[in-house]
């Protein structure tokens, strides 16, 4: 089942919380993503730009991108864009060993953090994760929670190995 972008909403209550640390921890900054298989934490602050997390629960691997314009120009190929870089991910984890249709997503981010007009429906946080779930649902992987809209940054940790997450309002 696909969940929609609403502003505002929060369909994750059990992301509020502390990561499992253990290993490294990976800060991403907007254009970057990461995979992994082994304890770690993946870490981003968003804005209007959204965070992707995507996490095979069977072999405990996942990884998290974060991008910042919805889709990409056709003459370019950068995880910069949400199209580029979900598909991206996908693909990293499947070499890596996951099924795609077993993967389970959630978002975050999207905010309408720089335009005074917060009821625009065009504005960039939700045709970034518009896009999102537009791929995510074209792979058939399913959207297992999302914190989207708003008018808040937000910052997210996530523990693939673990499956553990955090989503703090800024």
């Amino acid at each position: 089942m696909m969940a929609s972008p609403r502003a505002g909403t929060a369909h994750d209550p059990g992301a509020r919380g502390q990561v499992s640390v253990s290993g490294p921890r990976v800060y991403l900054l907007p254009g970057e993503f990461a995979v992994s298989g082994c304890p770690c934490t993946l870490a981003t602050i968003v804005g209007s730009c959204l965070a992707v997390c995507l996490r095979d629960p069977v072999l405990r691997i996942g990884g998290l991108s974060h991008h910042l314009l919805p889709r990409a120009p056709w003459w370019q190929r950068s995880s910069r864009f949400g199209d580029v870089a979900v598909s991206m991910l996908i693909d990293a984890l499947a070499q890596l060993g996951a099924v795609p249709e077993r993967l389970e997503a959630r978002i975050y981010g999207g905010a309408c953090v720089l335009t005074p007009h917060r009821a625009h429906a065009a504005h960039v946080g939700r045709r970034n994760a518009t896009e999102a779930l537009g791929v995510l649902d074209a792979a058939r992987i399913g959207v297992v929670a999302m914190d989207v809209g708003g008018d808040h940054g937000r910052r997210v940790e996530f523990n693939p190995h673990a499956g553990s997450f955090a989503v703090v309002r800024l």
